[in-house]
């Protein structure tokens, strides 16, 4: 009833072929990113503000904060232009940071921001 074919020709039917190109990667497309880092605490309004006026340019912004009004290291995701911080739910010993993704970045408000906070 059932035509079962050899197990070899079944997995031969699962693995990816061989890849005949290079992989497409974001940097082809001019994509750049950077990461920054804050040895001291950040103001929630401080960096709510800065969340509120990156340039365009930033596509994503993503990272792990420590925050003064908050006992608890917050997680920040960016979007164009929507944000969101919450609690991490678990300790976090390593200095906080931030990443921005984009094209042709100005990155000159997190570049102050990490200043202030070096």
């Amino acid at each position: 009833l059932y035509d079962f074919a050899p197990l070899t020709q079944l997995a031969a039917g699962l693995l990816p072929s061989p890849l005949t190109s290079p992989q497409h990667t974001h940097a082809m497309e001019g994509f750049t990113s950077r990461r920054f880092i804050f040895s001291k605490t950040l103001l929630r309004d401080e960096l709510l503000n800065t969340l509120q006026s990156l340039p365009k340019e930033i596509f994503r912004l993503k990272g792990i904060v420590k925050i003064a009004e908050d006992d608890q290291p917050n997680v920040v995701q960016y979007v164009s232009g929507r944000y969101e911080v919450s609690h991490l739910g678990s300790e976090f010993v390593d200095e906080s940071f931030l990443v921005a993704i984009g094209r042709d970045m100005d990155l000159s408000i997190l570049e102050k921001l990490e200043r202030r906070h070096a």
